[in-house]
Formats: C-alpha cells, structure tokens, sequence
C-alpha cells in the first residue's frame, strides 16, 4: 500500500481530483486530501466544496510514496505561490517518488524545473505557458521517468488507473478497470 498525496488548492478542478482518488482508494493506496491553505474546507472551481484529510503544514515528506496534482488554473495560481508546497515536491522529486500533474498542474512542475528535458503533456492552452519544451499530445497519460502528466477532465479516469498500476500492480488496475466498466 502506497501512501499518496492528493493536493488541494482552492480552484482546483474536481474531476481531476476526485476521480484519481476514487480509483487510488480502490486499488488499496493510501490516500491523503491535502489542503495547502490554513483550512481543511478547500472550494473546486465549480464550488464543491471538499474537506482534506490533513494541512500540507502536517506532512512529512519522508512519508510520501506519489504525490498527485490537480487541475483547475486557479488551484495551480495558489500551488505556484506557495513555497512550503514548492519545497516538498522538490524533495520528493530529489528522491525520485512519483510526481503527477494533470490539466495544468503541469504549470507548477515547470516553474520547479522538474519538466526539464522530460517528456509531458497538459491541457493544450498551457502548453503555451511552460518553458520546457518536449510536449507531446500523442496519448491522454505520459510517463517520464518519475514524472507522470495527463491532459484535463476527460482523461482523469485514465490517469488514476494508470497511478494505480504504477504504485499497486497492473493486475489491480486491470481489476479497478473491469470493475468500472472502463473499456
């Protein structure tokens, strides 16, 4: 079981979030909502207000296997102004953990300098706003190294299965995907 760090930033996009944690919860992970604000209440950009589990001020980066980054341009803003969240997915990353970055968390990835030379994608319009360069759309999921990038709202189920093949087993989420009724 891998212990999994959902962030949480006011405007992030809920179907980006929810639907990754639904399957990660599935397949056994252990999965945490993080809140980067001062409040467990954390509001989508469509309004839904979630509760997270924790504040990023009581997380040790030690105990992170994965961390997963929401969408949604107004929760990424709030990502890339907060430095406590910089610096722990920057040890993360130092570490070789797996980073996730969907729609345009990607964005905040790059202002780190993790893209670098790697291989990603993101929602199409913020590609125009990331330095790196080695952006591709060919599949809904990329892979590079430790780094793992998805396109938007509609390629979140596919993201959370792929997460869970990579941190729980690919028999697990061929299981999570048959059970799903996902082609």
């Amino acid at each position: 079981m891998k212990n999994v760090m959902v962030i949480l930033a006011n405007g992030f996009e809920e179907i980006e979030c929810i639907a990754v944690v639904d399957v990660l919860r599935r397949a056994g992970s252990n999965v945490a909502l993080v809140s980067i604000s001062n409040s467990l209440e954390v509001t989508s950009q469509g309004n839904v207000k979630v509760v997270a589990d924790k504040l990023l001020s009581n997380v040790s980066a030690d105990s992170i296997d994965a961390v997963v980054l929401p969408g949604g341009y107004g929760g990424v803003m709030g990502m890339m102004e907060s430095n406590e969240l910089s610096s722990i997915v920057s040890n993360i990353h130092k570490k070789g953990k797996i980073i996730s970055a969907i729609c345009a968390a990607p964005l905040f990835l790059d202002k780190l300098d993790i893209l670098g030379e790697l291989q990603f994608t993101c929602y199409p319009s913020v590609k125009e706003n990331i330095k790196a360069k080695n952006y591709t759309a060919i599949k809904p999921v990329i892979h590079d190294k430790n780094i793992i990038t998805s396109q938007g709202p509609a390629t979140a189920l596919e993201f959370g299965l792929y997460l869970a093949s990579i941190l729980e087993g690919s028999d697990v989420s061929k299981s999570i995907r048959e059970g799903m009724l996902h082609a």
